[in-house]
């Protein structure tokens, strides 16, 4: 008893300390918090444009691989890549010629921090310049080290006194006819008192100031987008964050015009005449961005690459009182998988394809396929509850109504049917923790769950649950919540799809501690056996990826291992559905609801969405657009998810609210014929192709498209308002025609 008194003291004193390192460091992953009053950024000096071009007579062979050789430029450690049978280059740097303008082209560049700095090193003007780079010959390629400093003494000797210093190597491997571009971060030096904020990884890579008829860049925008070559665009520079923002790590120095653009997937893409290449992000991909420049921004290229966060940096507050957070600096792998093309595959669908092999070698996608099935599905997201004003539920669609509602579906031979019910957890449209959520009562008792059970059970439809694995209502349970970088609570905000009902424009919730979503899942799937669904739809990790501050270690490339195994907790004996579309939680997913064929920065003639993540997709997954009967354009809309080879989707309640702006939108007695006359349209152009692999699409003429299938069909559509002629078929206005 004697010694345990004693311990008291030496305990008490023990907490005081850790809580006192909390509130000063803000989170037990912040390395440093600092008051910063003045932002500033600075840059090197330019030196010579002889450092920023390739020369062909200084380039030596390194090694071959398939159809592909790399060689290597020992002047400016840049290299190149030979595409063999049609012997093109692709330069990491341009090539050198008569025009005299300068070029700021470099392999690598990193910005750098320090108090209320930034400093911007490049490859070539800070150690290409100061001949501080070193080359060395690896089995079946090279690693070239870049020191780069703001002077020639720290680039050559290491970090002299007070200077920006990084160190980083990038190695070329070639193997199976493919280029694999690596940074192993945990050998990045860095010099003291510096945060490496950000590398720049090949932002040259291709880069075209010439261009013939067709060439184009792929982007990650929506479900992919083409950038033509030698356009002009309203946003010349843009940028795309992997996996969203993180938000966890708040900007306030970001500039709040700029359009903040996402990607379910790392990839980019070029193509020049009868080449390409398209290169996807295998590692490092949590902390990435796809990145793009075009003429028109004041650069003298097109150009695409890749960008990484290595140290989070969140600035927070405004003037003086700006305090700065640094992170703890990523330790993981960065590699670049470049394939390049030929020929018939040199377009956006020989792009999709290669990608698609490679996300299956690289155990990121399934090798399994859709099971087929005599009709296509009906895709119906039926909402249960909502929250109104005073957090008081409304019943929109209880488990007697859905079952009539699938009843007069099949009624009118929809003979298919997937339904995700929403609302019917506890917090309904802001759902409580999962782990201690019940489901409403409002909708209904055990025996109508059942019986809507088994009618879907003998029509062979299917039904999942709608819930929510990582974020959860803020009203209780905060102590479970992660941690941004200032050591608050970290909260997400959703726009609210009822605000007619709840007086609010979003919804707050909070995202869960990482280390509690593995429990939080396990919890709720075994306490669901009196209201259990054959399948799940998560609606938010699809969407949501976030680093958690309230312990050692806990960043994104962490959550995306803890969130897909809490996942697979809830697939097993399960199907699964992903409603967002993040690539790294499809692998066990059976449906991937809600793609998307709009695009963040606008589309016009030189910039279009294409169906890019859809033909990686399909055949593996079933998957939706945005529901029909919420888009502005409902005719076009059901066209071009047909178009994109998507299930025909829906999102409907029973019960009117007494809101018109609700009432119109989501009330299915308005929309049932409609639907029901569309979805037979649908069976009949996609009816039997849910297995089948998407091979081709392309533009026919202005407002002509056509998809093609592995198993010889070919579909056209038609978005103009007269009917049009394509290999002497006629396609009317508005419609699309299948050929066999």
């Amino acid at each position: 008893m004697k010694s345990t008194k004693q311990l008291l003291p030496c305990i008490t004193a023990l907490i005081l300390i850790l809580s006192l390192i909390f509130t000063s460091c803000g989170s037990p992953d912040v390395t440093l918090k600092t008051k910063v009053s003045v932002l500033s950024t600075v840059s090197g000096d330019y030196t010579d444009n002889g450092f920023h071009v390739i020369n062909k007579d200084n380039m030596i062979f390194v090694t071959q691989s398939g159809l592909i050789e790399l060689y290597y430029d020992k002047t400016t450690g840049a290299v190149a890549v030979k595409e063999t049978s049609e012997g093109k280059f692709w330069y990491s740097m341009p090539l050198a010629s008569d025009d005299e303008s300068e070029s700021r082209a470099y392999v690598l560049s990193a910005v750098l921090s320090k108090d209320g700095k930034k400093y911007i090193l490049n490859s070539q003007d800070n150690s290409v310049a100061f001949s501080s780079f070193e080359f060395k010959p690896v089995s079946n390629g090279l690693q070239v080290t870049y020191n780069m400093a703001s002077d020639k003494d720290s680039a050559v000797n290491g970090p002299q006194g007070d200077t920006p210093y990084a160190s980083v190597t990038v190695s070329y491997i070639l193997s199976d006819g493919v280029m694999d571009v690596k940074v192993n971060c945990g050998d990045i030096k860095v010099s003291d008192g510096y945060a490496l904020e950000k590398i720049n990884l090949l932002s040259y890579f291709g880069a075209e100031k010439d261009f013939s008829e067709g060439d184009f860049i792929l982007l990650p925008d929506g479900s992919g987008s083409l950038m033509m070559s030698d356009s002009k665009s309203d946003y010349p520079e843009k940028s795309f964050k992997v996996y969203g923002s993180d938000p966890a790590v708040k900007d306030v120095t970001e500039n709040e015009s700029k359009i903040n653009a996402s990607a379910l997937l790392g990839f980019f893409g070029m193509k020049q005449q009868n080449s390409a290449f398209v290169a996807l992000i295998t590692k490092g991909d949590t902390i990435a961005s796809v990145d793009s420049v075009q003429k028109s921004s004041g650069d003298k290229y097109d150009r695409a690459g890749t960008s990484y966060t290595i140290t989070d940096v969140s600035y927070v507050g405004s003037g003086s009182k700006m305090t700065k957070y640094v992170g703890t600096q990523y330790s993981g792998e960065i590699n670049v998988c470049y394939r390049f093309l030929t020929d018939k595959n040199a377009s956006y669908s020989g792009m999709a394809i290669a990608c698609r092999e490679q996300l299956i070698r690289n155990s990121v996608l399934s090798t399994r396929t859709v099971t087929s099935s005599a009709h296509l599905p009906f895709a119906l997201t039926i909402l249960g509850t909502a929250q109104k004003s005073g957090g008081r539920y409304v019943s929109l669609t209880t488990y007697d109504q859905a079952y009539d509602l699938l009843n007069m579906l099949k009624a009118k031979s929809v003979n298919n049917i997937t339904v995700r019910y929403c609302g019917v957890l506890d917090g309904a449209n802001n759902q409580d923790l999962l782990s201690g959520a019940s489901t409403i009562k409002k909708l209904g008792g055990k025996k109508s769950f059942e019986n809507l059970k088994q009618y879907i059970t003998t029509q062979k439809f299917e039904m999942y649950g709608d819930v929510s694995t990582v974020i959860f209502s803020t009203g209780k349970n905060s102590d479970k919540s992660a941690r941004d970088m200032s050591g608050k609570k970290l909260t997400v905000e959703t726009p609210d799809k009822f605000s007619a009902l709840s007086k609010k424009n979003t919804t707050e919730s909070y995202a869960l501690a990482l280390s509690k979503i593995e429990k939080n899942i396990t919890d709720y799937v075994n306490s669901t056996s009196d209201f259990a669904f054959d399948g799940y739809c998560v609606n938010d990790a699809g969407s949501l990826l976030y680093s958690d501050f309230s312990m050692i270690g806990q960043n994104r490339d962490t959550a995306v291992q803890t969130v897909s195994k809490g996942i697979e907790k809830l697939s097993n004996g399960h199907d699964l559905m992903i409603c967002g579309g993040n690539f790294y939680l499809l692998k066990n997913a059976d449906f991937v609801s809600g793609l998307s064929y709009d695009t963040a920065y606008p589309q016009s003639d030189s910039y279009s969405s294409v169906p890019f993540v859809e033909m990686i997709l399909h055949g593996i997954s079933d998957y939706t657009m945005a529901p029909v009967n919420l888009a502005d354009d409902s005719e076009t809309a059901f066209l071009k998810s047909l178009e994109y080879g998507a299930i025909p989707s829906y999102e409907w309640y029973c019960s009117k609210t007494g809101k018109s702006e609700l009432d119109e939108k989501y009330s299915y007695e308005n929309q049932l014929n409609s639907a029901a006359e569309k979805y037979q349209t649908a069976d009949s152009i996609l009816g039997n192709l849910r297995n089948a692999r998407m091979t081709a699409h392309y533009k026919v003429q202005d407002g002509v498209y056509c998809t093609e299938y592995n198993n010889s069909i070919i579909i056209y559509f038609n978005y103009n308002d007269t009917a049009v002629t394509v290999n002497s078929l006629t396609v009317e206005p508005k419609s699309a025609m299948r050929v066999n």
